[in-house]
């Protein structure tokens, strides 16, 4: 009887591809913005349609007609960037059921890991969240929450809706130990906590954020090109070696619709805390 292939082994198989959805679930793209397929090919963009401006509405006399308004159309150009992984592996240990098992994890973390540094850290080709032009500044959280208030009504200002908080993990310890004067937690008691929110707000919290930054996203503004993952086996590539070597590709981009529907927050952290 052929054995039954799992979903975290079957990656290991010759000439195969998931949605990404099924190998890397946790990958920070896939969590907080829109996710649309993208293409294959040597310097792929992807062309999404969006509403610039809403069409303008008015009222009319019983009788009279009725003027045209259309909504103002544009499109949004996303570059998408392949990204790729080798790991190669003795035959003799691969034969072992928890050496593919460990293999197929590390693949898994690996690829999510950059995606997720590259999604919130690129200079360039596609610029990472954090570093794109014309993001709201909320401020710098010191004692109290009131910057991400100024965050999210920023964002609803200019017709937004805040969706998700992406955070560093050093900022949101900090501010799970923020106190009110009378010595009480601001967020309440961390164990009757059932997930990580604020305001109502999903917050992600991902070493790949720089210690002291937090970003509050507008996901409908947020446009994500996303491929399947290719993973693929070789018996023959260290042929020398004896070896099994392994692959993995993911194509992704990004780009923000209304960069100003998404808001920067610093966050004060205590000495030893931040980043060199």
């Amino acid at each position: 009887m052929a054995k039954e292939i799992t979903s975290t082994l079957k990656g290991l198989y010759p000439d195969q591809t998931f949605p990404s959805a099924e190998v890397v679930p946790d990958s920070l793209i896939l969590q907080i913005a829109t996710v649309t397929s993208a293409p294959e090919g040597d310097v792929p963009v992807v062309r999404v349609p969006y509403v610039e401006n809403d069409p303008t509405v008015g009222f009319v006399n019983e009788g009279e007609e009725i003027p045209t308004a259309n909504p103002k159309l544009n499109e949004v150009l996303i570059q998408t960037k392949k990204l790729a992984i080798i790991s190669e592996q003795s035959r003799e240990a691969s034969s072992y059921d928890e050496s593919a098992l460990a293999i197929s994890t590390s693949l898994q973390r690996a690829i999510t890991m950059k995606a997720d540094h590259a999604f919130l850290n690129s200079e360039t080709d596609p610029t990472g969240l954090w570093n794109m032009a014309g993001v709201i500044d909320a401020g710098t959280v010191t004692d109290s929450f009131d910057p991400f208030t100024d965050a999210i009504m920023g964002i609803e200002a200019n017709m937004g809706k805040a969706t998700a908080i992406v955070i560093d993990p050093a900022s949101w310890g900090a501010l799970s130990k923020l106190k009110y004067t009378s010595g009480v937690l601001q967020l309440g008691s961390p164990a009757e906590q059932a997930s990580r929110t604020l305001f109502g707000l999903p917050v992600y919290v991902t070493p790949s954020m720089e210690a002291g930054h937090a970003l509050v996203v507008s996901r409908e503004d947020l446009i994500a090109a996303v491929g399947q993952i290719g993973l693929n086996i070789s018996t023959e590539a260290a042929f020398r070696a004896d070896s099994i070597v392994y692959r993995a590709i993911w194509r992704i981009g990004w780009n923000v619709v209304h960069p100003d529907r998404m808001a920067k927050v610093a966050i004060t952290l205590p000495a030893g805390k931040a980043k060199a």
